[in-house]
């Protein structure tokens, strides 16, 4: 089915969600191996302010990367699947915090529009279609491998295991050939403001205060945003060896929120001035993906060292500073 994405090496791609903070960096790499990537976005600014995803995107202007603003759930998006031979579908509402309290938002972004993609890919070509998903589908304690007990603890880790199911139901009732890759706490350039790392540099550089919440002993693999990338192109070229199956995609260190928040300030060469907070409704505590799965399928190597990703997060934090 997709052994044509893996032999004939150069295809049309889709990306959605591609002005985000992974899906511009996706979509930039695919389109400098030579692929042919069409990117789309709603553009809207739930989360964060419209700009950041603009600012995003600028640089496709100088690339061959087609882009459009699109809604997959109001829009005509018929014009966009018919021709991709495979789609990424980074577009989702993500994070916790939001989605105790406009959970309809979630189900929205994360399974209607994902209801109507797949839709769609009944009637087209594609050759893989490839669902971005989280540990947050694993629960509070994310360490196993992937078919371990699946029990969010938030929301939004909910809307995105149904979404998983959904795309699984959809690929055995139509022979639509899809993966699945659950991303482990990306960092890196562009990641967006309202995630952990973005919001401590920021203060740092900015000698403001910022909040924790819990006892700062939480845990995380973190995840190197062109680790994600290349793991990502990796399960698409491993063509159908990859079909029909989920995989972690995680780095390979584990460190505590405390941890990470003093590599940063070395990194800095400035204390960061924290808060302490009670522990948030639906807060992982642990997280370690088992990437052994990856590895073995299509050579999954994340070799990012965290302080070193830390530095060019910092670096670009630094170019684009208000």
């Amino acid at each position: 089915m997709c052994s044509t994405v893996a032999e004939s090496g150069l295809v049309k791609i889709l990306v959605t969600g591609g002005a985000g903070f992974i899906g511009s960096h996706l979509a930039e790499a695919l389109n400098d191996s030579g692929h042919s990537v069409v990117a789309i976005d709603s553009l809207e600014s739930f989360l964060y302010p419209v700009e950041d995803k603009i600012r995003n995107i600028e640089d496709f202007q100088s690339k061959s990367i087609e882009f459009h603003k699109v809604d997959i759930l109001r829009d005509n998006i018929e014009h966009f699947v018919k021709p991709a031979e495979v789609i990424i579908n980074l577009a989702a509402v993500p994070g916790l915090v939001k989605s105790w309290e406009f959970f309809d938002k979630y189900v929205e972004s994360n399974l209607l529009a994902l209801g109507k993609l797949l839709e769609s890919c009944k009637y087209s070509n594609v050759q893989k279609l490839v669902q971005i998903s989280t540990s947050s589908v694993y629960g509070k304690i994310a360490t196993g491998i992937e078919n371990s007990t699946l029990n969010p603890y938030s929301p939004y880790g909910v809307s995105k295991l149904a979404a998983e199911k959904l795309v699984n139901t959809y690929s055995a009732n139509f022979k639509i050939p899809t993966t699945i890759l659950r991303y482990f706490s990306v960092y890196g350039p562009r990641q967006r403001p309202d995630m952990a790392y973005q919001k401590i540099i920021k203060s740092i550089l900015s000698n403001e205060s910022i909040e924790i919440y819990g006892d700062g002993e939480q845990s995380r693999t973190n995840t190197f945003v062109s680790d994600i990338v290349n793991g990502t192109i990796g399960a698409i070229e491993a063509g159908s060896k990859t079909e029909g199956k989920t995989y972690n995609l995680a780095g390979r260190e584990q460190l505590s929120l405390i941890q990470a928040i003093s590599v940063i300030e070395k990194v800095i060469g400035k204390k960061a001035k924290l808060i302490h907070l009670p522990a948030r409704d639906g807060d992982q505590m642990h997280t370690r993906g088992d990437i052994s799965a990856a590895i073995k399928d299509f050579d999954y190597n994340p070799n990012t060292e965290f302080r070193a990703g830390i530095e060019k997060q910092v670096e670009w934090n630094l170019k684009y500073k208000d």
